[in-house]
């Protein structure tokens, strides 16, 4: 049987080495069965599904043709989120995000919107879960576009690009460190 088969001793997903000896926790049968919507593959098929989904989002995010987040003017999001209408996504690093965000936001970094985001995972932000629209933000605005745009191919309908968290602050919006 597949699942019975040891994972091999070490393998490559997304450049790094993980190893199953020593520290690197194993999964079990049921935790594997539970994460993982490829249930019955090898660990070595299982990765390469991984590295191919990631390959896919991440052409999914470069695509210049690829739909995207609508942009949206900063007082009607500020208004959107004051009423409770939607949710605010930040999608800078963690070390970013702890260093100062909008007032209720949620950090997904856009490296991991893949996994947390997608609703059939079970990683996902359960703050997507409401079926509220998503408003996206970041530093600049870039990494918010990128994110728009996997956020649309995960099949979110109302996705928004605010832009710049410093458009939030001018706009009035209120700051959390």
């Amino acid at each position: 049987m597949p699942d019975e088969r040891p994972a091999p001793e070490s393998w490559r997903p997304f450049g790094r080495v993980l190893s199953t000896r020593g520290d690197a926790p194993r999964l079990t049968k049921l935790q594997r069965n539970r994460s993982n919507p490829l249930k019955n593959l090898s660990a070595d098929r299982y990765i390469r599904s991984i590295e191919c989904e990631a390959r896919r989002m991440f052409l999914t995010m470069m695509n210049p043709f690829a739909a995207g987040a609508v942009p949206i003017e900063p007082l009607k999001a500020i208004a959107m989120m004051k009423k409770n209408q939607a949710v605010l996504v930040d999608v800078r690093e963690a070390h970013e995000f702890g260093g100062g965000h909008a007032k209720g936001a949620v950090n997904i970094p856009v490296g991991q919107v893949a996994r947390m985001a997608d609703p059939a995972s079970a990683e996902c932000h359960p703050a997507l879960k409401q079926g509220k629209p998503v408003i996206l933000y970041c530093l600049s605005g870039s990494r918010a576009t990128m994110a728009g745009k996997a956020f649309r191919k995960l099949g979110y309908e109302k996705v928004f690009n605010f832009g710049e968290l410093k458009k939030w602050t001018f706009s009035g919006g209120d700051v959390e460190l």
